[in-house]
């Protein structure tokens, strides 16, 4: 009897080892490293990561720096946090901001 509980217990430390294994990729995309955080006060400058740059008129006339509370847009997390506005309206096709 001393045998079989045994190996069940080794049976069931190498499936909660396999388990792990398979989970872990999965806890490391969610508890990753930031790769970029842009403040968006005046320009896409990154403080963590590369910085962004304008595609088209995204960044000339199109859009513009400013605060949530500038352009009457909802704060972000309570918070009138700087934020880049771009119109869809004086934009164009193609316009972008790539990170």
């Amino acid at each position: 009897m001393k045998n079989r509980v045994a190996v069940s217990q080794s049976l069931v430390g190498v499936l909660l080892l396999i388990f792990g294994l398979l989970l872990y990729p999965c806890s490391l995309a969610q508890a990753g490293d930031v790769t970029g955080s842009w403040q968006f006060d005046g320009n896409l400058d990154a403080s963590v990561g590369l910085p962004g740059t304008f595609d088209g008129a995204a960044g000339t006339t199109a859009g513009e720096f400013g605060t949530c509370s500038s352009f009457g847009v909802p704060l972000v997390g309570g918070a009138d946090e700087q934020v880049y506005y771009y119109s869809f309206a004086t934009g164009s096709p193609g316009d972008a901001i790539r990170f």
